[in-house]
């Protein structure tokens, strides 16, 4: 996939075709889909980028139930919420039944959210403006409270630009 970026801006056809080519002869695995997904949906290459789009949606939906190991909390819970929405809420994406889509759904959003309190808690742990450990982050529902801790020096101008009497909070959205 190293190529298609310079063919296509150099609008050479023959290296565009042979990329085609290769994007067709793709074997998609567990391993794989995520990093051409991600290529896929982060860059326009015009139709090229588009069959790679494509196969990798076909690929998420036929096999996202079907295999055991593109499990919901593992490559589904590491989309956006908006590709998410578009290959669980597809037609082709095969459940059994749409309680099993509920299922399926409600497992990636968790481990996704689960994943970015995990990252939010990191960064808050590391700012200078105020000391955050565990025992002032706490969980609760879809939101994390963070109480204001007194360590904070009083003379610090970005103290006083978004001081609040009470406990931020920060929504996980």
């Amino acid at each position: 996939m190293t190529y298609l970026p310079a063919a296509y801006f150099f609008s050479d056809e023959d290296l565009c075709d042979q990329c085609g080519i290769y994007i067709r002869s793709i074997a998609y695995s567990p391993e794989n889909i995520l990093s051409f997904f991600q290529f896929a949906s982060g860059y326009d290459f015009g139709p090229y980028s588009e069959l790679l789009l494509r196969n990798c949606l076909i690929y998420l939906c036929k096999e996202g139930t079907a295999n055991p190991a593109l499990n919901p909390t593992d490559i589904y819970s590491k989309l956006d919420y908006n590709w998410l929405a578009q290959i669980i809420g597809s037609d082709v994406f095969y459940v059994k039944s749409e309680a099993d889509r509920f299922v399926f759904l409600t497992q990636a959003i968790k481990a996704r959210d689960a994943a970015e309190f995990g990252r939010i808690r990191d960064f808050l742990s590391g700012s200078t403006i105020m000391n955050f450990s565990d025992s002032n982050v706490t969980e609760s529902g879809n939101k994390v409270f963070v109480a204001e801790s007194m360590d904070v020096d009083q003379n610090d101008e970005l103290h006083f630009v978004g001081q609040r009497q009470e406990s931020q909070v920060v929504p996980l959205n």
